[in-house]
């Protein structure tokens, strides 16, 4: 299936199919339209094999800038006959994707999902002991705000802290505390948490880990890291590092490419060939 788009790359998990493409904003009509021939060609694959596209479920976002998306106005294509219009958001394995990639709905999603959960957890407090609620804490609420940290991390920082104040409750209710208590010592010697910038710069390092020490790294990141000494001869100290290049959009410095390289290369443990040894460094050095 994924060879049979012409000219849109395509990502598989399980059922979902996502087809995306890259154009300038004097393409797009023009990209839209190759965005339907390859849906074309998908449908007929689907029908050769005795299955069908829900229409229902398939969705279309055009991501870009604020300026951008204002001048392309409303955006549809047809789909088997059903026309599908452009979104502001789209649904993702449970991401959500907005238009300006600014992950703000997606935080907010979690935030509210976490903050109906500790209400109930909660009710129970009075019942179980505190190891116990931490266990509860750890596994139904963290596992919500750690999910895509590596995407969600490049939001603004003032977007971020909403889930600072989920692990703040996390901790007020494991610990018993009441809302107006403080919890940042708790928060750092009792219970030994970092807070969700902390969490994205772990998972991010994790990820440039994989990639970078990993002789089966995908393809897709092949070569979306190289060193220095690929780009030149010259024998400096930053030569083993990984090439930055020249950034000046503030958009381009918070995607993930330019954090991951900018962490790894302010990294001290990068040495290690052990993931489970390099992650344990970098905890107790935020710790």
């Amino acid at each position: 299936m994924p060879t049979i788009p012409s000219y849109c790359d395509s990502y598989l998990f399980a059922d979902d199919t996502t087809l995306f493409k890259e154009t300038p904003l004097k393409e797009l009509k023009s990209s839209l339209n190759l965005i339907e021939q390859d849906i074309e060609k998908l449908l007929l694959w689907l029908r050769s094999n005795y299955l069908d596209l829900n229409e229902s479920k398939t969705e279309l976002i055009v991501i870009g800038s604020a300026n951008n998306l204002e001048k392309c106005g409303p955006v549809s294509i047809c789909v088997n006959g059903v026309q599908i219009k452009s979104q502001p958001k789209v649904r993702i394995l449970g991401f959500i994707l907005d238009q300006l990639l600014s992950y703000e709905d997606h935080i907010l999603n979690v935030k509210r999902k976490c903050f109906s959960m500790i209400s109930a957890l909660s009710m129970i407090r009075p019942l179980i002991k505190m190891e116990n609620m931490l266990v509860l804490v750890k596994a139904m609420i963290f596992p919500h705000i750690r999910y895509m940290s590596v995407v969600w991390g490049s939001a603004n920082k003032e977007i971020i802290k909403h889930l600072d104040l989920v692990i703040k409750a996390c901790a007020r209710l494991v610990m018993r505390k009441k809302r107006t208590d403080s919890i940042t010592n708790t928060l750092k010697f009792d219970l030994k948490w970092l807070l969700s910038d902390d969490l994205c710069k772990i998972a991010t390092l994790c990820c440039m880990f994989n990639i970078v020490k990993s002789i089966d790294c995908p393809l897709e990141f092949k070569d979306y890291f190289i060193t220095n000494s690929r780009i030149h001869t010259h024998n400096t100290r930053n030569a083993n590092k990984l090439h930055v290049g020249t950034v000046n959009k503030m958009s381009t410095k918070r995607s993930f490419r330019w954090r991951g390289i900018n962490l790894w290369n302010e990294c001290e443990f990068t040495t290690e060939n052990n993931l489970y040894t390099f992650k344990r460094k970098i905890l107790k050095h935020l710790s």
